[in-house]
């Protein structure tokens, strides 16, 4: 199945999640995606090669050259991410999906390094140095693929060292966090034709048939630091039977438990003495798509269990009003 399967019934969600974050973690790379973005005015150069992503009508182009020698090219087929930097996909020997060494700033509309911003990416933390393009733990197919599409088979062959991988789709769809979907299209197809109510959903209900640790389980495993310990995670199995976390002992953290590579949220998350207590839960401040409920007014997340402190921010933050402080700066 695919997310189209779902559209005929679930029109005004299927909007929403196809605009949100969860519905483009990857998209095609194609000519109107490249219009979207600026120009490289010039190629950069990373450990004395030149790289640069060329635009056109159909997508993008990425040209590599050294001292002014011969032009390796390669096309480029995907864009993950968005909501900070868009990350792009080339393809490599033996089916590889590399991602490139550039990539593109959303906010500043500017493109960058993306090898030095990858340090601390997967880095053990022993050696901050730069990896290079081509490594391994930067191919697509074995580190970050789970977070960016949907019913993925890696296929990887050991005798050759090569991927035939597949997946249903681009993004997070809508069987990653209601489980699979056949049996539900079928069911509902039929008692359409009989002119019945559907009774039996044969599907995972998000809020009605899950508790809240089920449904943050389900947030989880795309949104943590972590090493997975089985093959695969279905809505309403949590976590740790799944999924080591990566902790406070990992050398990514400060010493005070700040971040100082990218952890991502689930680590910090335990340890919040509003998670903690059971009184907090994802969903609270997200909706399913990942749209952040409080937009327009992010202190109203933190009702209603601190009204107080919410009413009289300015005496909480001891920040001057003009300073702006909101409760999710800190």
């Amino acid at each position: 199945m695919g997310s189209s399967d779902c559209l005929a019934c679930h029109e005004r969600f299927y909007e929403l999640w196809s605009t949100s974050h969860h519905g483009k973690a990857m998209q095609a790379f194609s000519g109107a995606f490249a219009r979207t973005l600026e120009p490289m005015d010039a190629a950069i150069k990373i450990g004395g090669t030149d790289f640069i992503i060329e635009l056109n009508g159909s997508g993008g182009v990425m040209h590599q050259s050294k001292d002014g020698g011969s032009t390796k090219t390669y096309p480029v087929l995907h864009a993950l991410g968005g909501k900070n930097v868009f990350f792009f996909l080339v393809p490599l020997e033996k089916g590889k999906l590399q991602v490139a060494p550039i990539a593109y700033n959303v906010h500043t509309r500017t493109w960058y390094n993306s090898t030095g911003s990858m340090v601390r990416h997967f880095n053990s933390g022993a050696v901050d140095e730069a990896l290079e393009w081509t490594d391994r733990q930067l191919t697509f197919n074995t580190a970050c693929h789970d977070c960016h599409i949907s019913q993925l088979r890696k296929n990887y062959n050991p005798e050759d060292d090569s991927y035939t991988t597949t997946w249903t789709e681009s993004g997070i769809n809508c069987e990653v966090c209601h489980g699979p979907g056949e049996a539900h299209v079928k069911a509902a197809e039929e008692a359409a034709a009989k002119g019945e109510e559907l009774n039996d959903l044969k599907l995972i209900r998000f809020h009605e048939d899950l508790n809240s640790k089920q449904r943050d389980a389900t947030c989880a495993p795309c949104h943590a630091k972590m090493t997975p310990l089985t093959r695969d995670f279905t809505p309403g199995e949590l976590f740790f039977d799944h999924y080591d976390l990566i902790s406070y002992e990992d050398p990514d953290f400060f010493p005070d438990g700040r971040d100082l590579g990218e952890n991502y949220t689930q680590t910090g998350w335990e340890a919040n003495p509003c998670a903690m207590s059971g009184q907090l839960e994802c969903i609270h401040c997200h909706t399913s798509s990942g749209r952040f409920r409080f937009k327009d007014n992010p202190n109203q997340s933190c009702l209603p269990c601190h009204e107080k402190r919410v009413d009289d921010i300015l005496s909480h933050s001891r920040h001057p009003a003009e300073a702006n402080v909101a409760c999710i700066h800190c």
